[in-house]
């Protein structure tokens, strides 16, 4: 799961887990003080994991619906809330 920030200084990259495996700064990050790019960085990171939070609830849902306890277990191990239909 890749997704590039805002601004497009920033492009993250997590693997199926969540784990951060690519990050990618555009060259206009040299120009941008640290503490922003730190601070963009961080925002894209907790972007890509909401995304991925986000997609693997939808499959959950589609694959063994909203009241799986297996599938509960599973959004949990992201750090994600309840299952809930779309």
């Amino acid at each position: 799961m890749t997704v590039r920030g805002a601004d497009g200084l920033v492009e993250a990259t997590l693997d199926p887990a969540g784990a951060l495996v690519g990050l990618r700064l555009d060259e206009r990050t040299r120009q941008q003080p640290a503490d922003r790019v730190a601070e963009e960085i961080l925002a894209t990171v907790r972007a890509a994991r909401a995304e991925l939070l986000r997609k693997v609830t939808e499959a959950t849902v589609e694959l063994l619906g909203a009241d799986d306890p297996g599938g509960q277990a599973l959004l949990n191990s992201y750090g994600g809330g309840r299952l809930t239909a779309p």
